[in-house]
C-alpha cells in the first residue's frame, strides 16, 4: 500500500475520532497516539525520493517556516489544542518540511557531522528516548529546576547514542527479520534464460 495513502488515512482518522466520541490523548498511554504520529513517517516514505533529489524551493520554505514560527508562539502562549484537530498534524508536517529545507541548506561541516549522524540513526533515538525519560522521571527524585531538566537531557542524549553504538547486535529492535530467499530459489533467478534467435523459433 503506498505509504502517502496511509499518511492521508492518518489524517482523517484522526480528524474523525472526536465524530466518534473519542477523545485525543497524544500525552498518555492511548492507542491514538500512533495515528497522530503515522502521518509523520509515512508521508515521509511518499517523500523520501522527491525531499533527497532536489532542495525545497524558497517559494515553499519561507511561508513554511513563518507558518512554523507563528505556530510556536500561538502554542507557547495560548498552551490549548486547536478545535480543529487537523490543524495540528498539518502545521506541524508543514514545519517540518521546513526544518528539512533549512537542513539542506547547512553547509557540510564538522559541526554538523554529529547531527547527519544521529539523523541516520533517528529510528533508534526515536524508540528509545521515551522510556529512558519515563524511567528516569519515575525513579529520579529530583527537584524541578533547569539544572534538573539539563540533566535529564544530557542523560537521555548519552542512553540513545549508546544505543546507537550498540545497534549492530540489537537489529532486530528497530527492522522486521529478513526474509531469506531459498538457495535454489536464487540459483535460478541467477542463471540467464537461453534465448533463441527468430530464426530457431521458426524452425
Amino acid at each position: 500500500m503506498p505509504p502517502g495513502w496511509i499518511a492521508l488515512a492518518s489524517v482523517a482518522v484522526w480528524t474523525a475520532l472526536p465524530l466518534l466520541g473519542i477523545e485525543h490523548d497524544v500525552d498518555g498511554p492511548r492507542p491514538d497516539k500512533f495515528i497522530y504520529y503515522a502521518v509523520y513517517f509515512f508521508a515521509g516514505a511518499a517523500l523520501r525520493n522527491v525531499l533527497t533529489a532536489r532542495m525545497i524551493p524558497l517559494a515553499l520554505l519561507v511561508p513554511a517556516l513563518a507558518l512554523a514560527v507563528a505556530w510556536s508562539l500561538w502554542a507557547a502562549r495560548s498552551d490549548a489544542e486547536p478545535s480543529v484537530p487537523v490543524v495540528t498534524q498539518v502545521v506541524v508536517l508543514v514545519s517540518v518540511i521546513a526544518a528539512i529545507g533549512l537542513a539542506q541548506r547547512l553547509p557540510r561541516m564538522r559541526l554538523t557531522r554529529p547531527v547527519e549522524w544521529l539523523g541516520r540513526h533517528s529510528i533508534v533515538a526515536y524508540l528509545v528516548h521515551l522510556p529512558v525519560i519515563e524511567v528516569l522521571c519515575r525513579h529520579l527524585d529530583v527537584p524541578s529546576s533547569a539544572a534538573s531538566y539539563l540533566l535529564f537531557y544530557l542523560m537521555t542524549i548519552g542512553i540513545c547514542v549508546l544505543a546507537i553504538l550498540i545497534r549492530p547486535t540489537t537489529v532486530f529492535l528497530y527492522a522486521w527479520p529478513a526474509r531469506r530467499r531459498a538457495p535454489e530459489r536464487i540459483e535460478q533467478s541467477s542463471t540467464p534464460r537461453p534465448t533463441f534467435s527468430s530464426a530457431a523459433t521458426r524452425r
